[in-house]
């Protein structure tokens, strides 16, 4: 869960994004989920 609420900020397609890419957890170095 992401501790603040990024729906309310513009432009709104990239702050889902955005969050998006914050849910997924990533270790140092093991960023493959997110390419």
């Amino acid at each position: 869960m992401v501790p603040f609420d990024f729906s309310n900020l513009s432009p709104q397609v990239v702050w889902q994004h955005f969050q998006t890419l914050c849910i997924i957890p990533r270790p140092s170095k093991h960023e493959q989920q997110l390419r």
